[in-house]
């Protein structure tokens, strides 16, 4: 589209009620048609007023420096140091396993058929 389309077509165009819409979605912008430049002011003023809060709020309450929590796929909290020893064992089990079935795959040597 042109620029003298565009033009055309915003004077056609009639102001968007903006100020008439009191209804907040849950974004916390104001429901209803608006235009670029004002969603953007609201948009700005939002993300000031987040940021200030979450200055205000306590480390404890925002949970600004806390340990994290890892849970498991049915949503269970993980203990990371047994989980940890769990996975250890699990692998040492399985190096063992695998040192048994190398051991036993060797068979004799020199004995029965007088290679020795």
């Amino acid at each position: 589209m042109s620029n003298r389309k565009r033009a055309r077509a915003a004077e056609e165009r009639p102001e968007s009620p903006e100020s008439e819409s009191t209804e907040q979605m849950s974004s916390g912008h104001r429901a209803g048609l608006h235009t670029a430049d004002s969603f953007k002011r609201a948009e700005d003023e939002l993300r000031r007023d987040k940021a200030a809060k979450l200055s205000r709020m306590s480390d404890e309450l925002s949970g600004k420096n806390s340990e994290t929590v890892y849970r498991d796929r049915q949503g269970r909290k993980l203990d990371m140091l047994s989980e940890f020893m769990r996975q250890q064992e699990e692998k040492e089990s399985k190096r063992e396993a695998e040192r048994e079935e190398y051991e036993w795959g060797k068979g004799m040597k020199g004995g029965v058929y007088g290679n020795g």
